[in-house]
């Protein structure tokens, strides 16, 4: 049990180094995916990581929408302006706010916590934001790998972030995930705290995916925290 606990401390840090995922990947040309890419700038970091690589980054807030309008204009970064989930077509859609929290100086909203999934302990636990109910327009992964890149194709990386919908992005992600080498992803349940109706832990997250092997947990703050995985059916 003590090994196991020193393993796990040793294993958390303040924040992933996004070169180290360009040495796992190996491939100056990947395939990746940014889901929930909210302002862009992890793609743009990942456009100067690898020589040539091709990125679609899915968001379906569209305050967020404008945001990375701003910043990216890279041809080698494919806007897709949707959520992913369970399901294909509209779905309800959380679109967060708070007078406190900005990531610019003009920026008069706080999109950064919208979800698919319905706010729960983030209620409290982030007592400055709100969530205003919408409508969104939602694909399944596999619908849309299938119908713009084809069913077999090799996913270099897929970066998740959306805010405690894990389980359902994972649900209509289940075909993709097999064909994908490394994937690290937000989770939003812990022990104590869901911060999200539905939201799943790193364990669930695992169970889900029993082809991944764990490398890592980062930013883990006790509420939520981020896990990076290996597809080791893939080599």
């Amino acid at each position: 049990m003590e090994n196991k606990v020193l393993k796990d401390l040793l294993n958390v840090s303040a924040d992933i180094d996004k070169s180290y995922i360009s040495k796992l990947v190996a491939n100056n040309k990947p395939l990746m995916f940014d889901i929930g890419c909210y302002d862009g700038k992890d793609s743009l970091e990942f456009l100067k990581l690898f020589n040539d690589p091709l990125i679609y980054a899915f968001e379906a807030d569209k305050r967020s929408l404008k945001l990375f309008h701003k910043n990216c204009n890279s041809k080698k970064i494919i806007l897709q302006p949707y959520a992913l989930t369970n399901t294909d077509g509209e779905i309800d859609w959380y679109a967060s706010d708070s007078p406190t929290r900005r990531h610019y100086e003009d920026q008069d909203n706080w999109s950064a916590s919208s979800s698919a999934a319905i706010p729960k302990d983030c209620l409290g636990v982030f007592s400055d934001v709100s969530f205003k109910k919408e409508s969104v327009t939602s694909y399944k992964l596999d619908t849309w790998v299938e119908k713009h890149l084809g069913s077999n194709v090799i996913v270099d990386f897929m970066w998740i972030d959306v805010n405690g919908a894990e389980k359902d992005f994972i649900l209509g992600a289940l075909k993709t995930l097999k064909n994908t080498r490394f994937v690290y992803t937000e989770f939003c349940k812990t022990d104590a705290i869901q911060l999200y109706e539905n939201a799943i832990s790193k364990d669930e997250i695992l169970d889900m995916l029993p082809q991944f092997e764990e490398l890592g947990i980062y930013s883990f703050l006790g509420n939520y925290g981020n896990i990076l995985l290996r597809n080791n059916s893939l080599g």
